[in-house]
């Protein structure tokens, strides 16, 4: 950043700022072919076990044996409803729809990305560590934004959808971002994603 600081202000010409670049992106491959020293390998955290993480993307099933069971139970509602007449049919779809909706979503959640949140925050705060895991359909949050902007056609908005689709295809399946930032006191936010 200082290299292009200097070019703006004219202390430095713009080839002369591009050949300190270059030397710059040298110096950092040489220095990353060398390897990493003992203090360096300390200092770079190691992400989330991947037991830990396959353990929970285990827990798509929980919805979908939810979903099973309130379709085969309203399905039943809807049997008996049909003797009783047209408006208890109509109320006995709603359950069947909402557990074939529960079906789909963890479904399609199996092969979803999930995000993995871990908060630990300084000793006497309470709670002192925070975890959260969830599956985050980026293809399916996508599509539901382009879906959305059919019907607001005059936004100026960034499109979202544009975003989440690049972000899917530039990580590829089976490959993870990991975020670890310490602040004061250890405390710790990690984010993984994939």
């Amino acid at each position: 950043m200082q290299v292009l600081e200097r070019i703006e202000q004219g202390e430095i010409s713009p080839e002369e700022g591009a050949r300190l670049l270059s030397e710059m992106v040298d110096q950092s491959e040489e220095a990353s072919s060398h390897g990493q020293t003992a203090s360096e390998d300390e200092a770079t955290p190691t992400p989330p076990l991947q037991e830990e993480i396959e353990r929970w993307r285990r827990w798509w099933r929980i919805p979908l044996w939810v979903g099973f069971g309130v379709t085969i139970l309203s399905g039943t509602f809807l049997f008996r409803a049909l003797e009783a007449g047209v408006f208890w049919f109509a109320c006995a779809l709603i359950p069947f729809f909402l557990g074939v909706g529960f079906i789909a979503l963890s479904w399609r959640s199996r092969t979803a990305r999930w995000l993995h949140l871990r908060i630990r925050q300084r000793s006497g705060e309470r709670p002192t560590f925070i975890a959260l895991s969830m599956p985050l359909p980026l293809g399916l949050v996508a599509n539901v934004f382009r879906w959305l902007l059919l019907f607001m056609p005059q936004t100026s908005v960034l499109y979202a959808d544009d975003v989440l689709h690049a972000f899917d295809q530039v990580v590829p399946r089976g490959e993870s971002i990991y975020i670890n930032v310490t602040g004061e006191d250890n405390e710790t936010v990690q984010i993984f994603f994939g």
